[in-house]
């Protein structure tokens, strides 16, 4: 098989899912191929990394350049099995994982940004744009074998946007390591104690980035009307913005934006909602 993504590794929800995917596959029997810009996984039998030299900023530039350059590698490699993450070659795909569907974000007419510099917020209107015209492109009948959305939302938002039949849009949800993510006392105090919380606070939580799409400012518009619960936040964003917005709201001493985390398991344990 061969698997195209920009970057596979532990940081991130889905570099982290394709972490799982190629090694699943490796424990299958699978000779893996990948072509990524970065990879964090340790070299094993089987696996097989093929370095796509582009860049990750910004995003108008790093779009449209990955794209060229993967898609020019993944010709070496015809009568393979294709597998790529989202709209991010123009080749043809046996399959391809769908996290997100960008013509559905346009729709419910979400801002993916927030910073107020012009050049940053053209940026991001571009790049929101040519992300749908790769939907377009990737998603049609005759470049995407099969579509796997990893939500039944993402499998309706992909049928109301592509045109392929029915048949070929699949449901794989996402899920969780019952072993890794459980509740763990020693670990849940451990982590309290970092974020200065006590035993008894009641803590939620918000993992991902993307926080405007995703409803950060409704979670602390939530915390600022529930005075006793605290809100820890994993993940990247605008930080400055919501630390402003944490001040305005009230509940700077509540809210705890702790960054991106490779190892989300320890907030999983702070928390006592999601």
């Amino acid at each position: 098989m061969v698997l195209v993504a920009h970057d596979v590794g532990p940081v991130g929800g889905m570099e982290r899912q394709l972490s799982v995917l190629v090694s699943g596959l490796l424990a299958e029997g699978w000779s893996v191929t990948l072509i990524s810009r970065s990879c964090a996984l340790p070299a094993r039998r089987g696996l097989r990394w093929v370095r796509v030299p582009a860049p990750s900023r910004p995003f108008t530039l790093a779009y449209p350049w990955f794209a060229l350059v993967a898609g020019a590698l993944l010709l070496r490699h015809r009568g393979q099995l294709v597998h790529t993450t989202g709209a991010i070659v123009p080749n043809r795909a046996d399959v391809v994982t769908v996290h997100l569907c960008h013509h559905a974000v346009a729709e419910q007419g979400v801002e993916r940004f927030s910073r107020a510099h012009p050049a940053y917020r053209l940026n991001a209107r571009l790049g929101a744009l040519m992300s749908r015209l790769g939907e377009r492109w990737c998603y049609s009948p005759a470049r995407a074998g099969h579509l796997v959305g990893v939500s039944s939302g993402v499998r309706s938002e992909l049928l109301r946007h592509t045109a392929l039949d029915p048949s070929r849009i699949t449901v794989i949800p996402n899920g969780a390591d019952t072993a890794v993510y459980r509740p763990d006392s020693r670990l849940r105090l451990a982590a309290r104690r970092r974020l200065g919380l006590s035993t008894e606070d009641l803590v939620a939580l918000f993992v991902g980035s993307e926080w405007e799409g995703k409803g950060l400012l409704h979670a602390l518009d939530a915390v600022a009307r529930a005075p006793y619960w605290h809100l820890v936040v994993v993940g990247r964003g605008d930080e400055a913005r919501y630390r402003a917005l944490s001040r305005q709201l009230g509940v700077e001493r509540r809210a705890h934006l702790v960054g991106p985390a490779a190892a989300p398991p320890s907030h999983h344990a702070v928390a006592g909602a999601l």
